[in-house]
């Protein structure tokens, strides 16, 4: 995450991944890509209602000349096949752009669908409230909802 300049906050801790992979709503693995004994890509993927997630796909930057992470996409469509899944779900760029990201995941398919969030604020009050409790400017140039949860 350092490495493409994430923010902090993707900078998760063990117990979200143990949280992650440890659930009773869906089924998920950590898959690990090694280079001879050193992990060089991973990512957690999860299974439900026929689709595979991917979740935050990461390699080590003195060995993506491999291709380390192209790898476990080519592996994680072999699992889903055995598992009778009907579609891979790679995501979006980050925070839903189209950016870089989203690039080199369009490179695996040409079936893109639109993604949409409905972001309904029920009391107006509290939510302003809850902004500025937390310092954050309604306006900010941030793309997530709710705002107030993102600091």
């Amino acid at each position: 995450m350092k490495r493409v300049g994430a923010s902090s906050y993707y900078l998760f801790n063990e117990k979200y991944f143990s949280e992650i992979l440890n659930t009773s709503e869906y089924e998920a693995r950590l898959l690990t890509v090694y280079y001879n004994d050193i992990a060089i890509a991973s990512t957690i993927i999860a299974f439900t209602n026929g689709i595979i997630q991917a979740h935050l796909v990461g390699a080590r930057a003195e060995y993506l000349h491999h291709s380390p992470t192209k790898f476990l996409a080519d592996c994680i469509t072999q699992i889903g096949r055995e598992k009778g899944m009907k579609y891979y779900n790679l995501g979006g760029g980050l925070g839903f752009k189209n950016d870089k990201l989203f690039d080199w995941k369009c490179a695996f398919s040409n079936l893109h669908l639109d993604f949409k969030t409905w972001r309904y604020i029920a009391n107006p009050e509290m939510y302003q409230k809850l902004l500025q409790d937390k310092g954050i400017e309604e306006n900010a140039e941030v793309d997530f909802f709710p705002l107030y949860r993102y600091a």
